[in-house]
């Protein structure tokens, strides 16, 4: 027992020893999960229409899936804008052989674009 007669109180160095075991495993998961674009994806699209057809099989939860659209919304403009804006006054392409062509730089890449869009249906699809 802790001081506080908290019966399940954990010392720092366990909890930050867990933690870091976690975020260990977590990274391996995220790493070999890399290469898989096309599975990501439909993994993405799987969680969202279940999402979609839990919301309205219920006929609940209106503003949250409200609040949810927003944010993917914000996730796919990230995803579809580029990271620096292009200066309007010069063309896009390289129009001389000197000229170096810089490619397009999303804001929002698109691995972590792919798992963030589940992250927000699959906590809601509790009980």
């Amino acid at each position: 027992r802790s001081e506080d007669g908290c019966p399940w109180q954990f010392s720092t160095g366990a909890m930050d020893k867990l933690r870091h075991q976690l975020n260990r495993r977590t990274q391996a998961f995220l790493d070999r999960l890399a290469p898989h674009t096309v599975g990501r994806w439909l993994a993405s699209v799987v969680v969202v229409a279940v999402y979609v057809w839990r919301v309205s099989r219920l006929h609940g939860f209106y503003i949250v899936t409200y609040g949810l659209g927003i944010y993917n919304l914000n996730l796919l403009i990230g995803f579809l804008t580029p990271q620096t804006e292009p200066d309007s006054d010069e063309p896009a392409l390289p129009t001389k052989s000197d000229e170096e062509f810089k490619p397009f730089v999303r804001r929002l890449p698109e691995f972590k674009f792919c798992c963030m869009c589940p992250d927000t249906g699959t906590p809601s699809q509790g009980p």
